[in-house]
């Protein structure tokens, strides 16, 4: 299952471990798109709108343990690197109780002030209800999503993409099926599609929980050990993941007030128009996991002389693999965005389309960004990750509002403009070498006298 993978051919590698884990990234988003659809399909498109006027907030809160989760699997990869398996071990079960606790008092703290938060998002009285519904059910089990998402990160940590895959087409059966069952057949509608991804996201964990302890059991480490102080040694790490991740999103949680105020249906529009963008992010965000887990280990295993080699492989694997989605979306646009909307929302089908050529051409900007964001957390450059993100969200806060006048389309080209800024302040990072950990510089300089 685990594999340390600094040795062999790294595009060999890169490519075998990439495959599952895009399949296994365009399977995580389905969930979201599966609402969407069906949202759209079965009922309207103020259901879409009453999904998509809280999805950046939800997004915001998923983001901080996304970063947690990441954060603590470069914690773990580099323990794996250096072969201690069994503090391995320990940090993954002591963090799995810390992610699920955290995420469990974070959530009901968003449900008890629900009611400021939607007056903050600006949230159409057409919607309110439906809206209220999703939220509080979606986020009552979004512990159990966000757990198995750090499952996830573990897994890639190991250098094991292939049960995360399974386990993902396992549970998006699982979602399709009960998600179709509580539209259809049952009166819960909304509610039924909030508690569906809940129900996947609980099995999913089970599986994920079960499947890594067997591993280290495997290996002769049959103890479950929990030590806090693992959760001390990768906060230097994670919490700074948490503060990037929670940067990058808060920007569009602040922007959502505009796309709110302006109609439900450019709320149903915006949100499908990013959920479109959000199937070639998977894939190259999926692909950039061989980066963080490659640079890590060898962080980890003290390859120094390794750990840039990853940039350029890992820059091509990623545009290639999220080639084909880009020229499909591009000239499909009308077909892929009907899948969405029936008949009568003519007009959140056309602000959804409205996306497609504005941002579609930047994502090779994405895609550098999200590549060096990989790379900077596996050689633990968190500092500067988080400088980069701020430079974005500030740059897209300020372009949204700027550019708030368009519309609409002020708010999608505001994302192009904070993607162009960033890609220019990473690339002066890079090459001016302030990403460097001190381990790393020490080993320049001994290999210079």
């Amino acid at each position: 299952m685990a594999k340390n993978i600094t040795e062999g051919n790294i595009v060999k590698t890169f490519i075998k471990m990439a495959i599952p884990l895009i399949i296994g990234g365009l399977l995580s988003k389905a969930f979201n798109l599966i609402d969407m659809i069906m949202a759209g399909k079965l009922l309207s498109d103020t259901a879409i709108a009453a999904i998509g006027g809280t999805a950046s907030f939800i997004t915001l809160i998923s983001s901080m343990f996304w970063g947690l989760g990441n954060g603590t699997s470069i914690y773990i990869a580099t323990l794996f690197g250096s072969k201690q398996y069994d503090k391995a071990k320990s940090a993954f079960v002591t963090n799995l109780l810390f992610v699920f606790g955290l995420s469990f008092f974070i959530s009901i703290i968003a449900i008890v002030f629900k009611e400021g938060i939607f007056n903050l998002l600006k949230i159409d009285e057409t919607i309110y209800s439906e809206t209220s519904n999703y939220y509080v059910v979606y986020l009552l089990g979004i512990a159990f999503i966000l757990t198995n998402a750090y499952c996830n990160y573990v897994f890639y940590a190991m250098g094991d993409s292939v049960f995360p895959l399974v386990i993902s087409v396992l549970a998006t059966i699982i979602n399709i099926a009960t998600k179709y069952l509580f539209v259809v057949y049952t009166p819960y509608k909304i509610t039924g599609l909030a508690l569906s991804s809940v129900l996947s996201g609980i099995i999913s964990l089970v599986l994920s929980v079960y499947l890594i302890l067997k591993y280290y059991k495997k290996i002769g480490l049959k103890k479950v050990s929990f030590d806090i102080v693992h959760i001390k040694k990768s906060l230097p790490l994670s919490f700074p993941c948490m503060a990037q991740q929670s940067t990058l999103y808060i920007s569009s949680t602040l922007l959502q007030p505009i796309v709110n105020g302006i109609s439900y249906e450019a709320t149903a529009g915006y949100s499908v128009g990013m959920k479109v963008i959000s199937l070639i992010s998977c894939a190259f965000e999926a692909a950039s996991k061989c980066v963080s887990t490659y640079s890590a280990q060898c962080m980890g295993a003290k390859k120094y002389d390794k750990v840039t080699k990853c940039l350029v492989p890992g820059y091509v694997q990623n545009f290639l693999f999220s080639l084909p989605l880009i020229l499909i979306i591009l000239i499909f646009p009308d077909f892929i965005c009907k899948l969405f909307f029936d008949e009568k929302s003519q007009n959140s089908l056309e602000l959804a389309k409205m996306c497609i050529p504005i941002c579609v051409p930047f994502m090779f900007a994405h895609i550098y960004k999200n590549l060096f964001h990989s790379y900077f957390r596996g050689v633990r450059a968190m500092g500067v990750l988080l400088i980069c993100t701020l430079i974005y969200s500030i740059s897209h806060i300020a372009s949204g509002y700027l550019l708030a006048y368009m519309g609409l389309k002020g708010i999608y080209w505001a994302t192009n403009i904070a993607l162009i800024i960033e890609g220019i302040v990473i690339t002066i990072i890079y090459f001016l070498g302030l990403w460097k950990p001190e381990e790393y510089k020490n080993w320049e300089k001994q290999i210079k006298l």
